[in-house]
């Protein structure tokens, strides 16, 4: 007797990997409002089966059917179609290495020390009265 496969299998993405062999992956599809005919999306979430923690947040997965192996895990990750981009490999640069010399930090901090002492009376092109008052002279 030959046995077939009849389990589902669907395409989702891992919306967290915070659990230990097991990870929370997001369906997303498109439903039809069956009197207005509006599309709209409709998401279900749920647990996953990742037997070697190697699937992580952002990552899209099939994940397929499977007999219960807990309270709320009734799936399993099968294979990954798309790496989610790693954040923590971009370098965080420095003020220096973006070109801002201390002494622009230094200048930026005593304009806004000027702004407070003047309680804002700068108009838009960044000028005190008491600037204006001497062009005008």
């Amino acid at each position: 007797m030959k046995k077939t496969n009849n389990k589902r299998t669907l395409r989702g993405v891992v919306v967290s990997d915070k659990m230990d062999k097991t990870c929370v992956v997001e369906i997303v599809r498109l439903v039809q409002h069956p009197r207005y005919k509006k599309i709209y999306r409709s998401s279900t979430r749920v647990k996953a089966h990742d037997e070697t923690n190697q699937y992580h947040v952002g990552d899209a997965v099939v994940i397929e059917e499977i007999r219960p192996l807990s309270r709320d895990k009734r799936w399993r990750i099968v294979s990954i179609v798309k790496k989610a981009h790693k954040t923590s490999d971009v370098p965080v640069k420095s003020p220096d290495e973006l070109g801002h010399n201390k002494s622009d930090l230094e200048y930026a901090n005593s304009v806004k020390e000027d702004i407070k002492a003047s309680d804002g009376a700068y108009d838009a092109e960044g000028q005190t009265n008491e600037q204006q008052e001497e062009i005008k002279q």
